[in-house]
């Protein structure tokens, strides 16, 4: 999932393309430029997990406020990992899987 910006000023949305584990993905660029979106991207490779935190912690006023909102997802305990992981092996979920700890 990639989150894409649109340049009229509205808030980020998820469009969906194929990541096959390969350096490259693919979207529908007529789609992109007739939303008029920007692409919008973080290398967190290159990021310690102090980096990662103060990035999560600017993003944290964002989702507070509600101008940032997160996806459609389905939360499981760890307890329920195995139901989860489960969901994501047979293709049934359409929502992302959060394992909550």
């Amino acid at each position: 999932m990639l989150w894409l910006v649109s340049s009229c000023g509205c808030v980020g949305v998820p469009y969906r393309c194929r990541y096959s584990g390969a350096a490259q993905v693919s979207f529908n660029l007529l789609d992109f430029y007739h939303q008029q979106l920007q692409l919008i991207g973080v290398d967190t490779m290159k990021l310690s997990g102090t980096d990662i935190a103060a990035i999560l912690n600017e993003l944290r006023s964002g989702f507070d406020s509600g101008v940032l909102k997160p996806q459609d997802h389905c939360s499981w305990t760890i307890d329920s990992a195995r139901d989860a992981y489960g969901v994501v092996a047979a293709g049934k979920g359409s929502q992302k899987q959060v394992l909550v700890f």
